[in-house]
């Protein structure tokens, strides 16, 4: 998840680090449980924040409610997603562990796309990576194109 929906601090920095991702209307838009609490938190503090500051007539108060319109957009437009009915496979809310053929190592966590933070290895599900994931299991090889090209790896680990 975006750190800015944790963070409390300042309100210079709007609550994502990128736009809305407007999606078409009855298309579901994941986020884990996880995410989903966080957002939530996030969106509570902001609102308080923003009552705070609405009497005022400020560039501040402004910010806000334009940070509390956002959240709220995402906040309605997600869908909780549940651990599938087969644990020992890749979906949404899964940290996976890949190895290619030299010994290298790669962990990623599949998330929403409203969660997607890079630093943190988690990965919209959206994304080339995650889709080549999705359902797979221990044992299984996947073909993952990388900005440096493809590469193999064998899934070792699945956790929730």
């Amino acid at each position: 998840m975006s750190k800015a929906f944790t963070k409390e601090d300042s309100v210079d920095e709007p609550p994502l680090k990128r736009p809305l991702v407007r999606v078409p209307p009855g298309t579901l838009r994941y986020i884990t449980p996880k995410g989903f609490e966080k957002l939530t938190a996030a969106l509570n503090a902001l609102r308080m924040r923003w009552d705070a500051a609405k009497g005022a007539v400020s560039e501040e108060a402004k910010r806000l409610e334009a940070q509390v319109a956002e959240l709220t957009a995402i906040h309605d437009a997600v869908t909780v997603g549940a651990v599938g009915e087969d644990p020992s496979r890749a979906f949404l809310g899964a940290s996976v562990e890949l190895e290619d053929d030299e010994g290298q190592r790669a962990s990623y966590q599949l998330v929403g796309p409203d969660e997607l933070n890079v630093k943190e290895h988690c990965v919209s599900v959206d994304s080339p990576v995650a889709r080549a994931l999705l359902g797979k299991q221990v044992g299984d090889a996947v073909e993952v194109e990388r900005p440096a090209g493809r590469r193999e790896y064998t899934v070792t680990a699945i956790r929730y």
